[in-house]
């Protein structure tokens, strides 16, 4: 076993071995990042191994995963504000261990507390992002107000095993926005840079971003996001509502 703290990234990618799962979280929850940010942060590993993955080799390191929260005591933090126009708020992550080549960052939004007197718009994003960890982002625009978001994260090296797509759902052609009380999906296709081999991979799907009316009488948010299939180098998701929201 190796001793706590040490890299598990310390092998040169060409080299053959495999990467053992990391172990100490740089930003347990309530730490305080780089920027001095008291926002909840939490980061942890998750298994070595998943349905349809090869262990991890020196090609391919272990996935890193993180929690975030955005609240109004946040320094920097205004999209709970009624100023209008674009708001975001960023929070520096730093990698408990680095990786040994730029990663993809998968964030998604996993909770939020806005008021329902406006439209509900929020978008996560990570940018500026390096082998040692980068910023994630919060945004909203127009009069929305959030009183709190949560974002979790994924980040990992593309490679033969793992992959990852952003799927948009167009205003002009998406039954979502049609005014109807009835359940309604639609589905999108997109198609991986590069395929993966295995015929029957692990989907995970979240929302990156959501731009939601708020009108009478509905005062209520109901939508789903679910993986449906992949197939020849494509993944397809449903998006889903009911209850009059678009």
């Amino acid at each position: 076993p190796r001793p706590l703290g040490s890299n598990p990234y310390a092998v040169s990618p060409s080299a053959p071995g495999v990467y053992p799962p990391c172990d100490t979280p740089v930003l347990p929850p309530g730490a305080t990042p780089a920027n001095n940010s008291p926002v909840s942060v939490s980061q942890a590993p998750i298994p070595t191994q998943m349905p349809g993955m090869a262990p991890p080799t020196a090609a391919h390191p272990p996935l890193l995963t993180g929690v975030v929260s955005f609240t109004a005591q946040t320094p920097g933090y205004t999209l709970h504000t009624s100023k209008g126009g674009n708001r975001h708020c960023d929070v520096q992550i730093s990698f408990s261990s680095p990786f040994y080549t730029q990663p993809q960052v998968f964030a998604t939004i996993s909770g939020f507390d806005g008021e329902t007197a406006h439209n509900l718009r929020l978008k996560v994003n990570a940018h500026q992002v390096t082998p040692q960890g980068f910023q994630l982002r919060a945004e909203t625009w127009a009069d929305s107000r959030l009183d709190a978001v949560t974002v979790s994260w994924i980040a990992f090296v593309p490679g033969p095993q793992i992959a990852g797509c952003v799927l948009e759902l167009k205003p002009q052609t998406n039954l979502l926005c049609v005014a109807n009380p009835a359940p309604r999906s639609e589905q999108v296709t997109a198609a991986l840079q590069t395929p993966l081999p295995c015929p029957h991979p692990a989907l995970v799907c979240g929302f990156k971003a959501i731009d939601v009316l708020n009108e009478a009488p509905v005062h209520a948010f109901c939508a789903r996001v679910t993986p449906v299939q992949y197939a020849g180098g494509q993944v397809t998701t449903a998006f889903s509502t009911e209850g009059g929201t678009r």
